[in-house]
């Protein structure tokens, strides 16, 4: 077989090898940015640790682990990107850097990952550094190897006898005594020559001495009192109150003392208080043993310095709160990946939104630049769970704000926090809840939104909420997201110096697409707008965002209604992130409608789902006759089914055995609608609307009212097949053509209850009506399938299409048709929004019809059977 390897290609593979190699560009990219990202995890953030802890005279020399799957070509290729990236770290840092020194021939040492080529290079290249030759080029101490002071070679001596007598730690003022006892011939003998020598020593690496540095600390009281002689104690006094064991134990001994008033659990992880640390410490052998030996044993001193000596490194940041003292604890877990608790999309599309506010960062931050973040978030989270609950307990459970968990990672920060609410009736409990998430991005991270304008060495702090985003997402912004903005940009204003350009991201574009490719605005311009709409950027859907969602405007209603108003479907859904491009109310009517409300209410029927074997009609709505000749009618799935299930949409009739549909028929003699018919669910596409469709199939002999919410069963039944054209059905045609602002009424059966009755009590057969206006169409069928949406292969009801009108609807209005003018259905009530009780979804005629063609399709030829009576 012979192989061409020199054939050029033809004309026709000239687009294949074009998109071949951008795609060969593109990979290589994206790996150049996957070492570069390592080089400033692993490399450059502790240069800057070193740098920021300012340890004089120190160097810094590089190596390169090396792992055998690398060839060496591709070894060298990173060698060199590693000291073009540290290159340009210290052009950028300008002198702020400790020196970075190479090996022989300006060679980073390299040593195997899995054995031992490589150590030998590394030792002597390390002595080397080291050496006090003046004639080796490669010493990097050759000018710090000088005769030793008199007053050091003192120092040395007095620390020697505290060394020998075991001490790990010494008093500063013991140690200018021992040194006084022999004081060297030197010129005015006094502390500060004695602070001068230790701190000389401690740049040598011989003792640690804080003295006069500048520090973080609030109050320094104790850092230059004492001299730690053995830097490993140190460590192992660090680290015990990093313990989370340790500090669990702590906490069990103190049997539930906290210093927030209420429940503060989900931040246990998170900090150590004042008490905690020293009362570890002392439990502590090796830190108790050192105490007994500078000072009382009753003394505190020792673990006041240690704490000190925490904040002055940045191992613990103080945060007080009310009149806790507390101090956050390191974070060093990255954020996971695949299991992070965070996504920026949504399973309810149609019910909640994204608010994104960044800061763009265009200068070297700190590494404590995160940390302080954090504690001011973490500082405001404890401000709301300190709230707690109210008086009010509803079936055992407390109301009122909860923060319900709190996680923290090295460059982010997650928190849920759940509001409860009393329903309408004062029996039920409804939870609204908020989702925060804060991180510091660069370019190349997965959670960076829009990444196009910045450059690899920009930072972007970013904050998000996502909640229900009824009346302009009032809930994410009381609930945290507000407050928590205010505090960064604080925090941001104090450790930059240029100007920071603030930005506020899509919450469509967050829905629907990557983060990278988001698009935003700047902050002053979706401030100057007003209540007019910003116009969003992105080029593959241009769409208009309502301003004040952005800036957290929302309307104060007469009265405080926290849960949804109607339906039975959810009380607790909220409107769809596809903001409202009208803020107000269009109700009423310039003429009258062409069809009045007599004629259309004979199509409009009473559903309700009847448990047999009980003998109740559990759930109830409205819907309307579609197909009179096959006896169809359209109401609302959640109906018959639940919606709500994590687990997926639910059995029909809710798993009820022996359960079924029952039809009511308008009478316009008595005016009230009684059940005449009982029917099957045909067909549904719950994962796409809120809607199903009923088969009526047998008929009582005499039509039936409800006693209270009781229908006996059996009923007595009329023979054979129902003949649908004698039962003079009347059906309702169905429009596809809406328009804004366009008029239209809701008709249903109310069972909120009326007058004297009391909701649930009794089954109301009257019908009513509301008016209302078209305010919006909402299409989220174009949203990016990723990765963070898959379910499992679950069933869920997450709705494409739906139009929003502003009408005050009431639970058994579900499945109601919603007419235009001319009485034509432009959908039903799907559910009424959490937060505005004017406010509702309905489930457009456009799926409608695809629905009633499937149904109309699987009836045909079809025979209708006699309902079991007396099963």
């Amino acid at each position: 077989m012979e192989t061409f390897l020199d054939e050029t290609p033809s004309d026709g593979d000239d687009d294949s090898c074009d998109s071949y190699d951008l795609e060969c560009e593109r990979l290589e990219e994206l790996r150049i940015k996957a070492i570069n990202r390592d080089i400033d995890k692993n490399v450059l953030y502790w240069i800057d640790v070193i740098a920021e802890l300012n340890f004089p005279g120190c160097v810094i020399l590089p190596v390169v682990l090396h792992s055998n799957i690398l060839d060496v070509e591709e070894s060298n290729h990173r060698i060199k990107m590693l000291k073009a990236r540290l290159k340009g770290h210290r052009e950028r840092h300008q002198a702020s850097l400790p020196k970075i020194v190479y090996g022989t021939k300006d060679k980073v040492p390299v040593v195997a990952l899995h054995e031992d080529d490589g150590l030998d290079e590394l030792r002597h290249e390390i002595l080397k550094i080291s050496s006090i030759d003046n004639v080796c080029k490669a010493s990097a101490f050759k000018h710090h190897f000088k005769t030793l002071s008199p007053m050091v070679l003192s120092v040395k001596d007095a620390v020697s006898v505290f060394r020998s007598r075991n001490f790990k730690v010494v008093r500063f003022g013991e140690l200018f005594f021992e040194v006084s006892k022999r004081p060297p011939v030197v010129d005015n003998f006094s502390k500060e020559l004695v602070r001068d020598a230790l701190s000389f020593l401690s740049s040598t690496g011989e003792l640690l001495y804080f003295g006069d540095q500048v520090t973080c600390c609030a109050n320094p009281l104790h850092l230059k009192k004492f001299v730690i002689l053995d830097p490993k104690w140190l460590c192992v006094a660090i680290a015990s109150i990093l313990s989370r064991k340790k500090i669990k134990n702590v906490r069990d001994q103190e049997q539930g003392f906290s210093c927030f008033e209420h429940d503060t659990t989900c931040f246990d992880s998170l900090y150590i208080k004042d008490f905690e640390a020293i009362r570890i410490w002392e439990d502590s052998r090796r830190v108790r043993d050192q105490n007994n030996l500078i000072s009382d044993p009753d003394s505190d001193e020792l673990f006041y310095f240690l704490k000190e000596v925490c904040e002055h490194c940045g191992i613990l940041i103080p945060i007080t709160i009310g009149e806790a003292s507390c101090y956050l604890v390191p974070r060093l877990t990255a954020e996971p990946t695949i299991d992070s608790p965070w996504t920026f999309k949504t399973k309810s599309r149609n019910q909640k939104t994204i608010i994104c506010h960044s800061w763009l960062i265009r200068e070297i931050l700190p590494v404590t630049f995160m940390d302080e973040v954090v504690a001011i978030v973490v500082k405001q989270l404890v401000a709301i769970a300190e709230q707690g609950p109210t008086d009010s307990r509803i079936k055992g459970f407390n109301l009122g704000t909860f923060v319900h968990q709190v996680l923290c990672y090295k460059t982010s920060l997650y928190a849920k926090i759940v509001e409860l609410v009393p329903g309408h009736d004062g029996t039920e409990v409804f939870s609204n809840i908020t989702e925060l998430y804060v991180v510091l991005a660069q370019s190349d991270s997965p959670r960076c939104i829009g990444v196009h304008e910045m450059r690899d060495t920009d930072y972007k702090l970013i904050i998000c909420g996502k909640g229900f985003v009824g009346n302009n997402a009032e809930k994410i912004w009381k609930l945290g997201y507000g407050e928590i903005r205010k505090a960064i940009d604080e925090v941001v204003a104090k450790f930059t110096k240029v100007r920071v350009l603030r930005e506020v991201a899509c919450p469509d574009c967050l829905l629907t697409l990557s983060p990278a490719n988001v698009s935003s605005w700047s902050e002053d311009h979706v401030m100057l707008h007003g209540d007019e709409v910003v116009v969003c950027s992105n080029p593959n859907n241009v769409h208009r965002v309502n301003s004040q969602l952005l800036r957290g405007e929302f309307f104060s209603y007469p009265y405080d209604d926290d849960c949804s108003t109607a339906t039975g479907y959810s009380a607790v859904s909220s409107i769809s992130h596809f903001t409202s491009m009208t803020s107000y109310t269009y109700d009423t009517y310039d003429r009258a409608p062409s069809r009045g409300i007599p004629d259309i209410l004979p199509s409009v029927v009473l559903v309700g789902l009847w448990d047999t074997k009980s003998s109740l009609v559990r759930s109830l709505g409205s819907g309307f006759i579609a197909d009179k000749s096959r006896g169809l009618i359209l109401t609302a799935g959640h109906i018959f089914y639940d919606l709500k299930s994590e687990e997926g949409i639910g059995k029909p009739f809710f798993g009820i055995k022996g359960a079924t549909a029952v039809v009511g028929i308008y009478d316009e003699k008595s005016r009230i609608a009684t059940f005449k018919y009982t029917a099957d669910i045909i067909v549904h596409d719950l994962e796409k609307a809120d809607a199903c469709i009923l088969g009526l199939k047998s008929k009582f002999e005499s039509p039936v009212a409800a006693h209270g919410c009781r229908l006996p069963f059996p009923q007595k039944l009329m023979f054979g097949p129902i003949k649908m054209k004698a039962e003079g059905l009347q059906r309702l045609t169905m429009t596809d053509k809406i328009e804004l602002e366009e008029p239209v009424r809701v008709i249903g059966y109310n069972q909120e209850g009326e007058g004297l009755e009391r909701k649930g009590e009794n089954v109301d057969h009257s019908p009513c009506y509301e008016r209302g206006s078209v305010i919006k169409h909402m299409n989220s069928s174009f949203i990016e399938k990723t990765c963070e949406m898959e379910n499992n292969n679950k069933i869920l009801f997450s709705p494409q299409l739906e139009i929003v009108i502003k009408c005050p609807t009431k639970s058994g209005h579900s499945g109601g048709p919603c007419v235009n003018d001319k009485g034509q259905v432009i959908g039903i009530v799907g559910r009424a929004d959490a937060f505005e009780p004017d406010r509702c979804y309905l489930a457009p005629s456009t799926l409608l019809y695809r629905l009633l063609k499937k149904a109309q399709g699987s009836t045909r030829g079809e025979t209708r059977v006699r309902f079991n009576s007396k099963a």
